[in-house]
C-alpha cells in the first residue's frame, strides 16, 4: 500500500502504550483459557466469553487511569483492542452489564478456588521454586449502601479495625499469600470487614497450608505477630516450618526482651545482632531469636522522648484530677490510689499518700503528694529500643540460623508491597462503589489477578535482561537489569497504531513511536510481545 496516497480522513490512530505487555502476559499465563475452562458457560453471548472479559478488566486495572469498573467500555474506545483482545471484539462488548455478569459468574464458581488454579499454573509456567510463603491482610473501605445476605458464603461489608485509618467507613478484608521468588500471589481470600487477623490467619492455616505446601514444596510459612497464637502454631507445626514475629505481650516474651537487653549479642552483620533462646509456647518447641537493629534503635530513641513526654503529661493530668476528689472513706481513697499507682507506666508515685481532711466538723480524705518522672526511666527504656523477637519451629541450626530467619522474615515486605500496589491512586479501587458483596468479592479477585500479572511480568523481564545480557535505563538514568514494571509501563507511553478507517484493517508494521529502549524490553520478554508491537 502506498501510504502517500492516503489522506488524513482515511486514517485513525489507536493507543497501545504498555497495554500490549499486559495482554502478552495474560496470554502467556493462559488466564482467558483457564477462566473459560473453569466457567464453561459461553459468557455474555457468543461473541465474548467470561475469560475475555476478565482479561479486559485486568488490562483496565493495570492501565493506571483510575477509571471505575463501569467506565471500562470508555477506557477501550481509543485502544488498539484487536491487539489486546482480538479482532472480533469491540469496546461496546465490554459494557457494564457483561462485566457485572462476569463478576457474578466468578463468585458462583468460588473466587478463591478459581484464583488458586490460575496462580498454580503461573507458578509452574514461570519455573518458580520458592523458599517461603508470606501471609498478610489488609482492609479496603467501601462507599455507598450494600445489599445484605443471609448466605454464609457472602462476606459482610461492615465496620472493623481499619488499616487505612478510616474506622468510620464500612470495609472488607483481603488475605493474601505471596511466594518469595517472584512476589506473585498464590492465594487470596475475601473476608468480613470485622474479622480479626488472629482468627482469620488461624482458619487459613487450618484449611489451606497443607495443600499449599504440597503444591509448592515451600520450606517456610511466614507472617507477622497475628499468626502467633497457640491454635495457628499447633496447625502449622503439623504441616510445615514457620517463621513469625512474636508479640511482646506475654510474660515469656517480655522476660526474653528484658534478658536480651543486657546480654552479649552475636553479630549477624553491621546492623543486626541477636541472642537465641528456646521456647515451648503453645506446646510447640521453638527457637526464639531476640534481634537488635542499630538503625531501628536509633530511630526509636529519637521518638522515645516525645512519647514519654506525652504519656507523662497524660498521667500527670489524671493524677491532678484524682487529687481533687474528696472521699468519704479512708479505704476508698487508699484503694483508688493503689489502682492509679498500678496503672501508671512512667511517673513515680512513691511520695503519694492519703490525707485526712477536717472541714466544718466534716471529715473526708484526699490524695496528696508530688509525682515525678525519674531520669532512670528513660535510660531503662532506651535499652529496649530496636529489639524484637522472631520465632521458628525449625530446630536444626545447621538448616536455619539467625541470619536465615531474619532474611526470610524480611521477605514479608513483598506482601505489603503488593497491598500498596493495590491501594495506589492510579488503581481502580474507586470501583468499590459496587453494592453487591458478591461482586466486591469477585472484584478483589480481579485486583489480585492484576497483581499476579504485574509481578509475573516484572519477574520475567528481569530474567530476560540477565539471560540476554541486556540493560535498560532506570529513573536515575543508570543501567539496570532490575527495573520495576511500573517504570517499564511508563516508558511505553505514546505508542500508537495506525488504522485505515474505510476497511478497518490494520496497516501492517505501521506502529508509531517504538524506540530502541522499548525494543530492548520486547527482546527480553520474547516473541509474543514482539508480535504485539510489530
Amino acid at each position: 500500500m502506498d501510504f502517500s496516497t492516503l489522506t488524513s480522513s482515511l486514517l485513525e490512530s489507536k493507543s497501545l502504550d504498555h497495554l500490549g505487555l499486559i495482554s502478552g502476559m495474560c496470554n502467556e499465563l493462559g488466564i482467558e483459557k483457564q477462566i473459560d475452562m473453569l466457567i464453561p458457560n459461553p459468557g455474555c453471548g457468543k461473541k465474548i466469553s467470561y475469560g475475555k472479559l476478565v482479561v479486559a478488566m485486568i488490562i483496565n486495572g493495570l492501565g493506571f487511569t483510575s477509571k471505575s469498573l463501569y467506565l471500562v467500555q470508555d477506557f477501550f474506545k481509543d485502544k488498539a483492542i484487536d491487539r489486546l483482545l482480538g479482532s472480533k471484539i469491540s469496546a461496546d462488548d465490554i459494557n457494564d452489564d457483561n462485566l457485572g455478569r462476569t463478576l457474578d459468574a466468578l463468585f458462583r464458581s468460588n473466587v478463591s478456588s478459581v484464583f488458586s488454579s490460575i496462580a498454580c499454573n503461573a507458578y509452574k509456567y514461570l519455573g518458580l521454586k520458592s523458599s517461603s510463603l508470606h501471609l498478610d491482610s489488609t482492609s479496603f473501605h467501601t462507599d455507598g449502601n450494600h445489599y445484605s445476605s443471609n448466605n454464609e458464603d457472602v462476606i459482610k461489608i461492615t465496620r472493623g479495625y481499619s488499616k487505612d485509618h478510616r474506622p468510620e467507613l464500612n470495609q472488607c478484608i483481603l488475605n493474601l499469600i505471596i511466594e518469595s521468588q517472584s512476589s506473585i500471589p498464590l492465594f487470596m481470600e475475601a473476608a468480613n470487614g470485622n474479622r480479626s487477623d488472629k482468627k482469620g490467619f488461624a482458619e487459613i492455616v487450618k484449611n489451606h497450608v497443607s495443600r499449599l505446601k504440597n503444591n509448592f514444596e515451600i520450606n517456610y510459612f511466614i507472617s507477622d505477630s497475628s499468626l502467633y497464637t497457640p491454635e495457628s502454631l499447633a496447625a502449622l507445626n503439623e504441616s510445615c516450618h514457620f517463621i513469625t514475629r512474636v508479640p511482646e505481650v506475654t510474660l515469656e516474651a517480655k522476660a526474653a526482651i528484658k534478658k536480651a537487653a543486657d546480654a552479649d549479642k552475636i553479630n549477624i552483620d553491621s546492623n543486626y545482632s541477636f541472642v537465641e533462646y528456646n521456647s515451648n509456647y503453645g506446646d510447640c518447641a521453638q527457637r526464639w531469636f531476640v534481634i537488635h537493629s542499630k538503625e531501628a534503635a536509633e530511630k526509636e530513641r529519637k521518638s522515645l522522648g516525645r512519647k514519654l513526654e506525652k504519656i507523662t503529661n497524660e498521667e500527670q493530668k489524671l493524677y491532678k484530677s484524682l487529687t481533687r476528689i474528696k472521699f468519704d472513706c479512708y479505704n476508698d481513697a487508699t484503694i483508688r490510689l493503689k489502682e492509679f499507682m498500678t496503672s501508671v507506666k512512667l511517673i513515680d508515685t512513691s511520695n503519694c499518700a492519703v490525707e485526712k481532711v477536717k472541714h466544718k466538723n466534716k471529715i473526708s480524705y484526699r490524695i496528696i503528694g508530688e509525682t515525678s518522672f525519674p531520669i532512670t526511666s528513660k535510660a531503662e527504656l532506651e535499652k529496649y529500643c530496636g529489639l524484637f523477637i522472631l520465632a521458628t519451629n525449625q530446630l536444626d541450626p545447621t538448616r536455619c540460623d539467625a541470619a536465615d530467619v531474619l532474611s526470610e522474615y524480611k521477605g514479608q515486605h513483598k506482601v505489603e508491597r503488593g497491598f500498596r500496589f493495590m491501594k495506589a491512586p492510579y488503581f481502580f479501587t474507586s470501583s468499590f462503589y459496587l453494592k453487591k458483596p458478591e461482586r466486591i468479592t469477585a472484584l478483589l479477585m480481579i485486583m489480585t489477578l492484576c497483581l499476579l500479572v504485574y509481578s509475573a511480568l516484572e519477574y520475567k523481564l528481569r530474567l530476560g535482561l540477565k539471560l540476554y545480557g541486556l540493560y535498560v535505563l532506570s529513573q536515575t538514568k543508570r543501567k539496570t537489569q532490575a527495573p520495576t514494571a511500573k517504570w517499564v509501563f511508563e516508558s511505553f507511553a505514546g505508542i500508537h497504531i495506525i488504522y485505515n478507517r474505510n476497511t478497518g484493517s490494520d496497516i501492517q508494521s505501521l506502529i508509531l513511536n517504538l524506540q530502541d529502549r522499548q525494543k530492548v524490553i520486547l527482546q527480553a520478554l520474547g516473541d509474543i510481545y514482539a508480535q504485539i508491537y510489530s
